[in-house]
């Protein structure tokens, strides 16, 4: 965790103390904390304005939980509120001053004697958290890792994940998100990788990218990143993350999780795949070495996931053991991740954090492997979002992926579902459409029998992880 004067942070992110007046404060900053709710002493408080608030309006409550100072780009308002002046920095942009302060700190842990500090990040369309969470595990027995909770992968997340590294940490892992050309370039800026992954350009984020040639754009800024002493894994199952190879300053290295796409020199490749209920089973090879084991996470699209992170750590020295330990016996992955349990009699499978064309269809064929037995297979669908004159298409296009799967019901959530539910007519799949997740639940309460397999999924600004969160908590019997 980040630890260092009230001076040194000022210099960090080039700000000032606002007081003009009185003696400069002193003491340490132990920690950073961007909601006042989570201040427990010691920590800087980042009063960043969003959309629908202004941090700097819970200045005074921060300080009096014990916070030494407050980042503020709006002092008159941290100050109206009610906090005194001596104890605010002031910065033009709080968001960009904060990435400096992270930026700081990883170089001033490189620099130390014997640092054995190694960044890792990962980016891609899909499979950025689930990577990132088993090579995270996996990296345990070389000493202490720092990753992200959850998707933490955006400028703010970033940042608040450097500021948690310290000096016994070994191995920093990083997802690295983007929604426009540039957004992983700054991310490098702030943390610059020694190790890059890059999983794969699908079609997501298409409202702002436009096509999927400006999708690989953005995700190759990573890869450009890494100096020539680091290392790039690129995924050998995806034409655009091949091409990447070309802007790498480091070594490059591939991975390949489809058969057809093994080669004997790559750095990770699966062969032999097939699904045992759902779950991947498959040979991998890592470097000379051939590996048998059935994969502890539902889904056999995870087993992509599970090939990058693989590779990774068995090139930062991690020993095949422990690897295949992970591989078949994972921990805790994120939240709303392919999540599978039995509730009241059902088999919920809750993938309902993200979504985009090529994650959708993957729970949907998960649901058709899972759900064989089930006297019923029941899809829970949110729109899928920011996919701009894509989006059409994209809701319609589920219908072959529904009927590949056997699904038998389909509960579409949003007006974007009317072009599937055209698609469907005249189909042995009953679609069901539903204006709000409201009308989605009633329609659970009295339709959901026991037997089912039921999938929740969709974009996480659709709110349909709530649905599967009461689903879950059996809110929703």
């Amino acid at each position: 965790m980040v630890n260092m004067s009230l001076r040194e942070l000022v210099r960090a992110c080039e700000g000032e103390f606002y007081a003009k007046q009185g003696p400069v404060p002193e003491g340490e900053i132990r920690g950073v904390a961007t909601d006042n709710r989570n201040v427990r002493g010691g920590e800087l408080f980042v009063a960043i304005i969003g959309a629908n608030n202004n941090g700097n309006r819970y200045a005074k409550d921060a300080l009096e939980k014990g916070a030494r100072a407050v980042l503020t780009s709006d002092p008159q308002t941290a100050i109206a509120c009610g906090a005194e002046e001596k104890f605010l920095i002031a910065v033009p942009d709080t968001v960009t001053a904060l990435g400096k302060i992270a930026h700081y700190w990883l170089s001033f842990l490189r620099s130390l004697p014997g640092s054995r500090l190694r960044t890792v990040g990962i980016t891609g369309s899909v499979g950025k958290t689930t990577t990132k969470d088993l090579l995270a595990e996996m990296l345990l027995p070389l000493g202490p890792v720092v990753a992200p909770p959850n998707s933490f992968n955006n400028e703010i997340g970033l940042a608040l994940t450097v500021l948690r590294a310290d000096e016994r940490t070994v191995s920093l892992v990083l997802e690295m998100g983007a929604d426009a050309v540039g957004n992983i370039r700054y991310l490098t800026s702030v943390a610059r990788p020694d190790i890059a992954v890059v999983l794969t350009v699908a079609k997501a984020h298409l409202g702002s990218f436009g096509n999927l040639e400006t999708v690989a754009r953005a995700k190759q800024e990573i890869v450009e990143a890494v100096p020539a002493a680091g290392a790039v894994f690129l995924s050998a199952d995806n034409e655009y993350t091949v091409k990447m190879k070309a802007a790498s300053a480091a070594p490059v290295y591939f991975f390949a999780a489809d058969p057809k796409n093994s080669s004997a020199g790559y750095a990770c490749a699966v062969e032999n795949l097939s699904s045992a209920g759902g779950y991947a089973v498959a040979d991998m090879r890592l470097g000379s070495r051939r590996v048998h084991f059935t994969l502890g996470l539902a889904g056999v699209h995870q087993i992509h996931n599970a090939a990058a992170a693989a590779a990774v750590a068995s090139y930062m020295g991690v020993g095949d053991e422990d690897i295949l330990r992970v591989l078949t016996h994972p921990g805790k992955i994120s939240s709303h991740r392919m999540d599978v349990r039995r509730v009241a009699g059902k088999t919920v499978i809750d993938d309902s954090y993200n979504a985009n064309p090529a994650s959708m269809r993957a729970g949907i064929l998960a649901l058709g492997a899972i759900g064989n037995g089930c006297r019923e297979k029941i899809a829970v669908l949110g729109e899928m979002l920011e996919l701009g004159g894509h989006s059409v298409s994209a809701h319609r296009s589920l219908a072959g992926d529904l009927r590949e799967a056997g699904i038998n019901t389909v509960l579409a959530v949003g007006g974007l579902y009317s072009y599937l539910a055209q698609e469907l007519k005249g189909t042995d799949i009953n679609c069901v459409t539903c204006e709000s997740l409201a009308e989605a639940e009633q329609w659970l309460k009295k339709e959901l029998k026991p037997g089912a397999a039921v999938l929740f999924k969709g974009s996480n600004g659709s709110g349909i992880w709530k649905l599967a969160d009461k689903m879950m908590n059996g809110e929703i019997a």
